[in-house]
């Protein structure tokens, strides 16, 4: 998981489950990380349409997130 962040620097988290126990579905396409070659799918964006209720993958469940961009976010309960 700390190699995608690293690979990816604007990537906010990693899930860690299987792509078939998900709803939201992942691109086909099969990504290697740079240092150990670790498989991984980047989730489909724009998944439940547009303007202010998009979905991007956004998860409080178990993954790897980076801390900068949770203080960006502030506090979860203002969003509802």
């Amino acid at each position: 998981s700390m190699d995608v962040l690293h690979d990816n620097p604007n990537c906010f988290q990693v899930h860690l489950r299987y792509r078939e126990k998900s709803l939201h579905p992942a691109h086909p396409e099969l990504f290697r990380s740079s240092r150990r070659q670790a498989p991984y799918r980047r989730l489909v964006w724009d998944m439940y349409g547009s303007g202010p209720y998009m979905w991007h993958g956004f998860s409080l469940g178990p993954g790897l997130r980076r801390l900068g961009h949770l203080r960006m976010l502030g506090a979860v309960e203002a969003y509802g």
